[in-house]
């Protein structure tokens, strides 16, 4: 059974850069919210 969509998403991570790049160019996912500092 395949993910058809998901609603929200909250991940913590060290780098920043490192998992927006993973998140959006990889697995396709948008950021919706960046909190600066809590990264």
């Amino acid at each position: 059974m395949a993910i058809q969509r998901t609603g929200h998403v909250a991940i913590r991570v060290l780098d920043l850069e490192a998992a927006k790049r993973f998140y959006g160019d990889i697995l396709g996912m948008k950021l919706g919210m960046e909190i600066p500092g809590q990264g």
